[in-house]
Order: structure tokens, then C-alpha cells, then sequence
């Protein structure tokens, strides 16, 4: 590789460092984190602060994400035809259940939120556009993973030991293999209070015409809440909408030789903080 080219990738890596719960972060902070020289990382800050996809936190000496960045992810969601067409089905079926829905992708080992439909329950738990998580914590991740043979997803995770957020979340990839297993049938898949406490749900995957995964569709809720529909039901229904997503995106033969060309970065081991992010917003009504 080239010395540009491993500047690039220190760069990225350097954006990437900051996720919910670690906004800001110190020169030291993110050598720690990367592994990589102070030189080289005081030289990329700076060139990044100049360019406006960094800037200095209140207190001068931590760095934050800058308005560029926010402008370029800003055109990803508006501008993408899977959110676009995502978002009214899932408007449906929170409105339908009450509860919250969530759109994600693969990145890597982790799963990035893209779309979110928030619910009416009196108390709400909410990820937000941007957030990434470990996908086997997640029923959108999940729901992807289960689509995949085994050979891209120890490509994807590794064999050994999951990264987890609770005391709930899977252990090693034997645990996840096995509920995977259990519910590829019914193609939808269930996540309990495995990526933050209390918080359930189910998701399923937005797939190609192959089957491949493209993305995935959740509905969250606390656990325990119950509008008359067992977790069975809420399972069909998020089948439905990713199913009806999956058309949708069928008419759009441009949106499939794109994700194509990208492979959806699943080859990308994204570094992962084994730390817990920040608790969510928790909203009572």
C-alpha cells in the first residue's frame, strides 16, 4: 500500500474514532484508541480542522466532528433511495404497533443506523441516525447476518467471542450461529435487552433479488409491552415490511448495481470500543 494511501486510511480511521458516548476526544485519546503515532495524528487533526470535518471542542484542546462531516452524512440519508422508500413503511408500522422502528446497514462488524420512526408509547427509548452498534446486538444487525453464509460471516465477525453492550448480549459466535439457525425460517429474528437494558425487539432483512442483504428493518420496544400481539406477530409484521421494502427497491435496478460496485463494506473490519456507548434518549410522555 501506499504511504497516500495508508494516510487516507489513517484519516478515516481517525473520523470513525468518535461514536455516541466518546463525541469528544483528545489528541491522546485517539492515539490510544488507533495505535498510531502522535505525529501522525497531530498532523491528520489538523488537516481535518481545516477542512471543517473537525473542530475544537468548548474547552480548545478536544476535538469534535465539524460541519463537513455533517454535510456529507446529511446527503447520504436525503439522498439515498433505500431511506427514502424505507421510511413511509416504517411510519406504518409504528403507527400500527406504537412502537419505534429502526433502518440500519452493515458496516463491517457493526450495524449504522439510518432511519428511525419514533413511537407513541408513554416511554421511549431511542438510537438515532448515525449511531452504530455491534450488529449481533441488534435485531436490524441480526436480521442481516442471518441472511449471509457462514463463510462471510466469519469473514464479517470472526469465530471466536461477540462484542457485547449488556449482560444479555451473545457471547461467541456458536451462541449466535444457533439462534440464527433457530429463526431463519420465519426470516425474522429477536433481540432482548442485548444492546441496552430493558429494550426488546425484532427485526428483519431488505434483501436483492439473490436474497443478499441490502439492509435491515427493526421495531423496538421496552420490554414487557404488549398492544395484544405476540413477539410472533410483531415478527410477521416486520417480514411484511421488509418485504415490502425489498419490492420496492427491485423497480430501482440503478440502486442494486450501485450496492453491487460497494459490496456494502462487509469486507471492512470496523474497530469496535468493547465500552458501552452512552445511554440513549429516554423520553416520558
Amino acid at each position: 500500500m501506499s504511504e497516500t494511501l495508508k494516510t487516507v486510511e489513517k484519516t478515516l480511521q481517525v473520523l470513525r474514532a468518535f461514536r455516541r458516548g466518546e463525541t469528544e476526544l483528545s489528541t491522546a485519546e485517539i492515539c490510544r484508541k488507533l495505535k498510531v503515532s502522535r505525529t501522525a495524528v497531530t498532523r491528520i487533526l489538523a488537516t481535518l480542522e481545516q477542512a471543517g470535518f473537525l473542530e475544537r471542542a468548548s474547552d480548545g484542546v478536544k476535538y469534535r466532528i465539524g460541519v463537513a462531516a455533517c454535510e456529507v452524512g446529511a446527503l447520504y440519508l436525503t439522498d439515498n433511495p433505500l431511506t427514502k422508500l424505507a421510511d413511509q413503511t416504517m411510519l406504518g408500522l409504528a403507527q400500527q404497533t406504537g412502537f419505534t422502528s429502526y433502518l440500519g446497514k452493515l458496516y463491517g462488524d457493526e450495524i449504522v443506523i439510518l432511519g428511525v420512526r419514533e413511537g407513541s408509547q408513554p416511554i421511549r427509548f431511542l438510537w438515532t441516525p448515525g449511531d452504530r452498534l455491534p450488529a449481533a446486538t441488534t435485531a436490524t444487525g441480526k436480521a442481516m447476518l442471518m441472511s449471509m453464509d457462514r463463510s462471510e460471516l466469519d469473514r464479517i465477525l470472526g469465530v471466536g467471542r461477540l462484542t457485547g453492550l449488556t449482560a444479555q448480549s451473545l457471547q461467541t459466535r456458536e451462541d449466535l450461529d444457533l439462534q440464527l439457525d433457530r429463526h431463519r425460517a420465519g426470516r425474522w429474528v429477536p433481540m432482548a435487552e442485548e444492546s441496552y437494558p430493558g429494550v426488546c425487539g425484532v427485526g428483519a432483512a431488505i434483501v436483492d433479488v439473490t436474497g443478499a442483504p441490502i439492509a435491515g428493518i427493526s421495531l423496538s420496544f421496552l420490554g414487557g409491552a404488549d398492544e395484544g400481539l405476540s413477539l410472533e406477530r410483531y415478527g410477521e409484521l416486520i417480514v411484511a415490511a421488509a418485504d415490502a421494502i425489498s419490492q420496492k427497491l427491485r423497480a430501482q435496478s440503478s440502486y442494486f448495481s450501485a450496492t453491487k460496485s460497494e459490496n456494502d463494506n462487509r469486507s471492512f473490519r470496523a474497530p469496535i470500543n468493547s465500552a458501552s456507548p452512552a445511554a440513549a434518549d429516554q423520553e416520558s410522555r
